[in-house]
């Protein structure tokens, strides 16, 4: 046991995570053992946050080094797993990442009072309390073997698993605050020296972690669970763009990615659109980003701009079929913008969005009048988006265009917007349609 919690509490990752990965082989065995060595690994990521902001230079803190004795603490977690007084609970991370800050700042105040009277400055205090407050690498080891979330069969051990992974998101997002935050984290203008684009990007702890759980929630049967996983996250919006659009990202590589669970994730991924809409943040806010505002939706409907585009297999048509009055109520919303037309064209061309084609040929069309010079920039290319998605559809369905005249009007439209600008392909395909319909 004495070597299990030293292990536990190792500075060498590697050796944190595969202990974890053992224990995890052995939780049956372990019982209550297996939650109390996440226990330390939890409380003593925080203990690592204190010692390394406190005797690591502080050149970020502008403070000087404090006493602070992480051996001692160590000792005492190994104690009460030796001698079985340790809880098997897990504890708060957003209680640890707090006890950890306030301890910073108790620790360089006290540090300093001892010569000479001392208060910390407001913006150093300030830092201090909006850090994470525990060390991510430590977690990341330690709990790795969530990745394997699929193989834990019991229903009580799956409860365990997603209240840690609630636990862990909480904590992540513990630091963001509310929109005062998200205003001035967004101001180009901020004097305070915070260069720490951790309040901007959730960087790679954030997109491990989203990653887990974009794989966990479709493995979850029920609704409930599956939305403590991302209503968080989600709840950001437009406040934290690049937070919500990185959980997004992961959702439709990782959630898509879990074999026998499409039901699932088609049930969630609706819930989540509903959840947008209900939320003002997702189509307007006052923090400021280099994105348009409709850029959030546009990934919420299934846009990727950094892929692998799993969603466009064919096997997940009649899930996106279904879906229809979803789009009609985005696309009436944001077209003509034209990152929405460009990303509609886009989706409309993957096989799994056939069903949805002539309806999203009708509402492009009804939106052309309404183009302007800005929408033919570089910028969003938007012109071979569109040329993409027209000589794709007259190649599969010429013979349905010239015998439905609705269809064949909406498909007309929008090339003649094209051939209007002189574009070679467009003047192409225009050729193509005049002969075949001779």
């Amino acid at each position: 046991r004495a070597f299990c919690a030293r292990w536990s509490l190792h500075y060498s990752h590697t050796v944190i995570q595969d202990l974890m990965e053992f224990a995890f082989e052995y939780r049956s065995k372990l019982g209550d053992d297996f939650v109390r060595l996440q226990r330390i690994a939890m409380i003593s990521s925080g203990l690592r946050n204190v010692f390394e902001v406190t005797q690591s230079g502080n050149s970020i803190w502008f403070c000087r080094n404090a006493s602070f004795d992480i051996d001692n603490e160590f000792g005492k977690l190994i104690e009460e797993f030796v001698e079985g007084k340790m809880e098997s609970e897990l504890p708060d991370l957003c209680a640890i990442a707090n006890a950890s800050t306030e301890k910073i700042v108790d620790l360089l105040i006290q540090d300093r009072s001892t010569t000479e009277p001392f208060e910390l400055h407001p913006k150093a205090r300030h830092r201090i309390k909006r850090s994470l407050g525990f060390e991510l690498e430590h977690l990341k080891a330690a709990f790795g073997w969530l990745s394997r979330f699929s193989d834990i069969e019991k229903p009580a051990a799956q409860q365990q698993c997603i209240a840690i992974l609630e636990n862990l998101l909480l904590g992540l997002l513990r630091p963001l605050g509310g929109l005062d935050e998200a205003v001035r984290d967004s101001r180009d203008d901020d004097d305070d020296g915070d260069d720490d684009r951790f309040y901007c990007h959730p960087r790679e702890i954030g997109n491990w972690l989203f990653n887990l759980l974009a794989a966990c929630i479709p493995s979850l049967e029920k609704s409930d669970q599956r939305q403590k996983l991302w209503k968080p996250i989600l709840s950001l919006g437009l406040d934290r763009f690049h937070w919500t659009e990185s959980f997004l990202s992961s959702w439709f590589q990782h959630g898509l990615a879990v074999a026998g669970k499409e039901d699932n994730f088609f049930a969630e991924w609706q819930a989540m659109m509903n959840f947008a809409w209900e939320n003002s943040n997702w189509l307007t806010t006052k923090a400021r980003n280099n994105e348009s505002h409709s850029s959030l939706f546009l990934g919420l409907m299934g846009y990727n701009r950094f892929g692998p585009y799993i969603l466009q297999e064919e096997r997940f048509t009649p899930y996106i079929t279904k879906l229809e009055d979803q789009y009609v109520r985005w696309a009436s919303r944001w077209l003509p913008d034209p990152e929405v037309v460009q990303g509609f064209a886009v989706l409309l061309a993957w096989r799994s969005f056939s069903g949805l084609r002539r309806k999203g040929f009708q509402l492009i069309a009804e939106s052309v009048p309404e183009f302007h010079e800005r929408h033919w920039r570089d910028h969003y290319h938007i012109d071979s988006a569109l040329l993409n998605l027209l000589e794709l559809d007259w190649r599969e369905n010429n013979r349905a265009l010239i015998q439905d005249s609705t269809a064949r009007g909406h498909f007309t439209t929008i090339l003649k917007a094209l051939t209007d600008r002189q574009i070679p392909r467009a003047l192409e395909l225009q050729d193509q349609v005049v002969r075949t319909t001779r």
